[in-house]
């Protein structure tokens, strides 16, 4: 997504048309604007513009809050506030934000925008506020709560637009729009919670939970080391020393049955309370909720987790494809959370390998979602190869004849749309990582394509195109592993390449994809001609992450963009429950 559209997104979901909102470039030298919303495309120019001359780069701030006229800046100038928002500073990611977010008990943000060192999270609000104290005071109440930077709590306040270079870092990451929605709109009384534990306790007293846990081992649902962390960040919040603390708590925890190891620990998870502001715990300790230790979030796995993993693991952890050499290749068809690329000349059919795949696994596992990363086919043409893939050896209907919708190419189009239509997304170029991210984790995509590789652009901008596609392809292998979906990539050839070449120099413009993807099968053509026209593909195994590599032979029926065995498979035994018309459930 480029700066406008990243600005008009989230600008459009924070602020009114009638709003006049500041634009403050830092440093000051370059001047300010006050603008609404239809301004917007000549004020990102202007900061643009500022931000190609080398001598005059700037930070592109705006503020939070609308202003009553033009060049109002400070407080007695502000006219309302539509949001509540947090910055989480300090290389803080989404990942960590959103769960510091989850655990105090917020809302889904309106939106999250990475700052090129740290999260802003914003929460729309169904009507503005105009008193600039109670705002204030909801402001403190949430930083509180989340731990976040306090000093943004300001009425003039400035936060950095995304879209632009954060020059505090020699990187220079940009600002960008991670997730956005303008459906998400909160009364204020949601945020009531939080103002009122931002209230005054008296020093080194204790809430009815601490004391209750001290003297009798009450225990949370949540659990005793849980309950422990809560009690530690109630007693931090009223002014009790870390030291003596611990010496209270863990004379209550040496007798609660825990394993010698499990003892050993808990000082450290103790003073994890004090690392950050806390609120006191306040009713009583049956209505208490446990504090998460944002240290301990993702406990370190270890081998008893590893196995557990395994005995719920379903049998084959593969989406099958209906080519039953792939599927013996792959043990059962594309692995999930792993990344395959399909890497040919022109003219060979690596998309229309893609697409076959796409559709074979859709018609075959019901619930599943795909998507499919448009890099230079059009809508319509994606739509022609789909409708000519299913059926049109059958109806004898070549690609041709679909773009000119020769019957019964529209029935077929009927039917294809009802059995997997809904199901088949898809993301428009121009293709941006953070874009095909957020597709993916909006859709539940469990299939993801991306057709092709080179045509992705990295968020941050590079030098060169060979970094810029090295990192696409470590946040694709980050999206793969951590959604535990299949991805393929369809990448180009650099030029020179043949069935010899090593896997390294295969693909073109990147010089780390022999390391980042799991599975790769380089595609060239064998020389035999069929008597339909169709070539014979072979798709060289270069790299297999589980199995035996095994090269496989495919007739390519170019006027039915369709892919085929070349070779009878027997039937085998231990493949006999990865056959494809198998219902498929995700791990």
């Amino acid at each position: 997504m480029d700066t406008l559209s990243q600005c008009i997104d989230f600008l459009g979901a924070i602020f009114e048309p009638e709003d006049i909102i500041e634009y403050r470039p830092l440093p000051p030298s370059a001047g300010r604007r006050w603008a609404p919303l239809a301004e917007l495309p000549d004020i990102v120019d202007w900061l643009e513009r500022i931000n190609r001359d080398e001598n005059q780069r700037v930070h592109a701030y705006f503020g939070a809050n609308p202003r009553k006229a033009k060049n109002a800046s400070q407080a007695e100038g502000v006219a309302l506030a539509r949001c509540l928002f947090a910055d989480f500073d300090g290389g803080v990611v989404v990942e960590d934000a959103m769960a510091r977010v989850r655990a105090s008990g917020f809302l889904m943000p309106t939106a999250i925008v990475e700052s090129g060192g740290g999260v802003h999270v914003w929460w729309r609000l169904l009507e503005p506020v105009t008193d600039a104290t109670l705002w204030h005071e909801r402001m403190r109440a949430i930083s509180a709560a989340l731990g976040s930077d306090q000093s943004i709590c300001d009425w003039p306040r400035i936060m950095r637009l995304p879209g632009f270079v954060n020059w505090k870092y020699e990187q220079t990451p940009r600002a960008h729009l991670w997730d956005c929605d303008p459906t998400r709109i909160y009364p204020l009384e949601v945020f009531n919670k939080q103002a009122v534990q931002s209230i005054v306790v008296k020093p080194k007293s204790m809430s009815d939970l601490t004391r209750r846990f001290l003297e009798e081992g009450f225990t949370l649902a949540a659990g005793r080391r849980q309950t422990m962390f809560t009690v530690a960040c109630d007693m931090a919040a009223r002014g009790w020393g870390v030291g003596e603390a611990t010496s209270a708590i863990m004379e209550r925890m040496r007798r609660v049955g825990l394993r010698q190891d499990d003892i050993e620990d808990c000082p450290r998870q103790i003073a994890n309370a004090w690392k950050r502001t806390r609120l006191p715990v306040l009713g009583s300790a049956d209505e208490a909720v446990a504090i998460i230790d944002a240290a301990d979030e993702t406990p370190t796995p270890t081998l008893l987790d590893a196995i557990e993993a395994w005995r719920t693991q379903e049998d084959t952890p593969a989406i099958p494809t209906g080519i039953r050499c792939l599927d013996k290749l792959f043990d059962g068809g594309l692995p999930l959370g792993q990344m395959t690329a399909l890497a040919a000349a022109p003219g060979l059919g690596k998309s229309a390998l893609a697409l076959q795949l796409v559709v074979q696994c859709l018609m075959h596992n019901p619930d599943m979602v795909a998507t499919w990363c448009m890099g230079e086919m059009t809508r319509a043409a994606l739509a022609a190869r789909a409708v000519t893939n299913y059926g049109g050896a059958s109806e004898q209907l070549t690609l041709q004849d679909v773009i000119k919708k020769k019957q019964p190419s529209g029935r077929l189009a009927t039917e294809l749309g009802q059995a997997i239509g809904q199901r088949f997304k898809m993301v428009d170029a121009p293709l941006v990582i953070d874009k095909i991210e957020r597709a993916v984790i909006k859709d539940k995509t469990v299939l993801l394509v991306v057709d092709y590789l080179q045509l992705v652009r990295a968020t941050r901008h590079f030098q060169d195109k060979t970094g810029e596609i090295n990192e696409v392809l470590l946040k694709l292998r980050e999206i793969t592993t951590a959604r535990n979906i299949a991805t393929l990539l369809v990448t180009n050839i650099a030029k020179g390449c043949d069935a010899n070449t090593e896997i390294g120099n295969i693909g073109k413009g990147s010089n780390q994809i022999d390391f980042d993807v799991d599975n790769f099968l380089f595609g060239h053509r064998v020389g035999e001609t069929g008597q339909d026209g169709e070539i014979k593909v072979e798709w060289r195994c270069k790299k297999l992450r589980q199995g035996q590599m095994a090269d496989v032979e495919l007739w390519f029926h170019g006027k039915y963009q369709y892919f085929e065995d070349a070779e009878q498979i027997p039937d085998f035994p231990e493949f006999a429950s990865h056959a494809p018309q198998q219902e498929w459930g995700r791990t």
